[in-house]
């Protein structure tokens, strides 16, 4: 169950435990969230997206005055909304062990309604901040986890999850679990060719090689600085080009990126000629990645097409490859990849 309005987000589903199990897939872009709702006194998975934009210092009051969306994270505060208009914008590795990535994940856990309860956390890395030298990067991976144990508090004295254990993934991994898990049997399907996953992100695109026996193959998979925000930044340049205005927000280019059209003086304005243009060269790059990783790939059973910019080249991409699969809602993938992980190491029932 995917949520466009947040204010009609179901509670969390009670588990036995007292701990409820919940995945943030905390990318440069967005904030995916999985987790277990009480839909009607049913478990339900429940999937909403949190735009992930933080700006130092207390930004943005209520009518009432108070802080709105500001966390502290070891003293210094953060103010966490959609339509902030100068977001930090961190695309480098420190990302994942920042404040910012602190104050979002737990601006997160409170939306969906995980305030003043214990939580088995889930998140992910890009599969190059993962691994290492063919191995789990263990030392990267702890400080990962001992960031998100950092002191966060709300400005305005709300209850704050707490943090029992984190589980960390790697991001396109996940992806390649949840459209192989089946969720009745609890087997995963095999691949006699292999799976291939591209999760092109806010600022990475992951590509990870799935052998048939869903081993890794650790020398053709890798992470590449390509993404989203790459496509965005040159949809404004071109919007302001041509429409002589200046200032739009990331909300508003993100809208516009989905819709087509952005509203200039109240009327709305076709732009989908400029989002092809803009587009154009991370499909160039796109294309040329994968050409050096898995060629024509006439061989392979599956490629899965996964992440935010799934959604925004899946023509192109599908137009390339005849076994090209782009799941209807791409972007939560990873998170419920994660989410069915932890099921099948026992970490949620």
């Amino acid at each position: 169950m995917v949520i466009k309005d947040l204010s009609q987000l179901p509670p969390p589903y009670e588990f036995e435990d007292g701990i409820y199990p919940v995945v943030v897939d905390n990318g440069y872009a967005q904030q995916k969230c999985a987790y277990w709702g009480n839909v009607d006194g049913q478990k339900t998975r429940v999937n909403f997206i949190v735009p992930s934009r933080a700006q130092m210092g207390r930004i943005n009051v209520d009518v009432h005055g108070e802080a709105s969306g500001v966390y502290t994270v070891s003293g210094s505060d953060y103010t966490v909304a959609a339509d902030i208009r100068e977001p930090e914008v961190m695309r480098s590795k420190n990302y994942a062990f920042s404040e910012i990535n602190c104050a979002l994940v737990h601006h997160t856990l409170v939306l969906a309604g995980f305030g003043g309860k214990k939580v088995k956390l889930a998140t992910g890395l890009p599969f190059s901040h993962y691994f290492r030298n063919r191995s789990i990067d263990e030392v990267f991976v702890q400080k990962v986890k001992n960031s998100l144990l950092q002191p966060c508090k709300s400005a305005v004295g709300k209850a704050m999850p707490e943090i029992v254990s984190h589980t960390i993934y790697p991001e396109s991994t996940a992806a390649a679990v949840s459209y192989a898990y089946n969720e009745e049997t609890g087997d995963l399907k095999s691949f006699e060719n292999g799976l291939v996953v591209i999760d092109m992100g806010g600022g990475t695109t992951d590509i990870t090689i799935v052998n048939g026996d869903f081993t890794l193959d650790m020398d053709l998979s890798g992470s590449r600085q390509l993404g989203v925000i790459d496509i965005r930044e040159s949809l404004r340049s071109a919007i302001e080009a041509t429409f002589e205005v200046s200032g739009m927000t990331d909300k508003q280019l993100d809208l516009a990126l989905r819709s087509g059209e952005f509203k200039l003086y109240g009327e709305p304005k076709d732009i989908t000629s400029l989002i092809d243009s803009s587009t154009k060269l991370t499909v160039k790059k796109l294309s040329t990645l994968l050409s050096e990783t898995i060629g024509e790939g006439a061989f392979l059973d599956d490629i899965l097409f996964v992440g935010g910019g799934a959604q925004i080249l899946s023509k192109a991409f599908k137009d390339r490859y005849q076994q090209a699969h782009v799941p209807s809602e791409a972007e939560y993938e990873n998170a419920n990849g994660m989410l069915d992980y932890m099921i099948l190491t026992s970490e949620a029932a």
